[in-house]
């Protein structure tokens, strides 16, 4: 649940993160609106939400620059 209340489901996704390169962090961190982000698909074969560890999709972590609200 990692600290959810409320919710029937007690299941989590697991990403590895091993491939975030030091590069992609001095990225994020040289830019006041940037995020690092990872596409997951968040649903399992039975439609609940995916659980174990899952692939990050769309070639990868990926540096975005959020817009300023």
């Amino acid at each position: 649940m990692a600290g959810q209340t409320g919710t029937e489901w007690t299941l989590r996704a697991k990403i590895k993160t091993g491939t975030i390169s030091w590069a992609w962090v001095d990225a994020v961190l040289a830019q006041d609106n940037a995020v690092l982000l990872a596409e997951i698909h968040g649903l399992a074969r039975d439609g609940g939400p995916c659980c174990g560890t899952v692939p990050v999709l769309g070639g990868g972590w990926k540096v975005l620059s959020k817009p300023k609200v």
